[in-house]
């Protein structure tokens, strides 16, 4: 998966993650997208410590 490749697919999955998160009863869109960058990274560091960009 080249690095372009993984990113697409990071953020697809931090999309799903905020929009699962925004569905939540007391959970809001605003208090979900607040998430958004914290959530992106973090799964961005666990991909490349797994080597999934080679």
């Amino acid at each position: 998966m080249t690095e372009q490749e993984l990113k697409k697919f990071v953020f697809s999955e931090t999309v799903a993650l905020v929009a699962a998160l925004a569905s939540r009863q007391g959970t809001g869109y605003n208090n979900a997208i607040a998430y958004f960058d914290e959530i992106y990274n973090d799964l961005m560091k666990r991909a490349k410590d797994k080597n999934l960009n080679s």
